[in-house]
């Protein structure tokens, strides 16, 4: 099994690494953090198959890797929030269009709010997202998880 490891996760992890510099210039973009997230769950979910034949730094790479992909998740959820809302809130305008009084109409300023918060919370999550892929490359993440091997 260790053999296998040993082909697999390297290849995996090389795919994964490789998109962390796209990602962090584009500050987030939704199609190269969807990238990301696309490379990183089959190495997590390899590196869970193999946790039981490795040790505890193992087991640590693997916990860096979960809260990785649980943040790109996170992110990913505002950015599906963001743009639903955004949508919805077009759709109450393009009917505002049409009634001829003022009590006929949509409040879309509650919607424009709730988009406004979705943003910010994005916009931690992915300064902590960032945060911590800035840490795992001056800890030389790659090699840690090699060593492992």
């Amino acid at each position: 099994m260790r053999w296998n490891a040993s082909r697999i996760l390297p290849e995996l992890l090389e795919d994964f690494l490789s998109h962390h510099d796209t990602v962090l210039d584009a500050r987030g973009g939704v199609a190269e953090l969807h990238l990301l997230r696309i490379a990183g769950k089959p190495l997590r979910y390899a590196m869970e198959a193999f946790k039981p034949i490795y040790g505890k730094k193992f087991k640590r790479s693997l916990k860096k890797v979960e809260q990785v992909i649980d943040l790109m998740g996170k992110v990913h959820d505002c950015d599906v929030v963001i743009g639903e809302l955004d949508r919805f809130e077009k759709q109450l305008r393009k009917l505002n269009r049409s009634p001829k009084t003022r009590k006929q109409r949509y409040t879309t300023s509650v919607i424009g709010r709730i988009i406004r918060d979705e943003s910010t919370k994005r916009e931690k999550l992915f300064l902590e997202f960032a945060t911590l892929i800035r840490r795992m490359n001056r800890e030389k993440f790659h090699r840690q998880v090699l060593d492992t091997l």
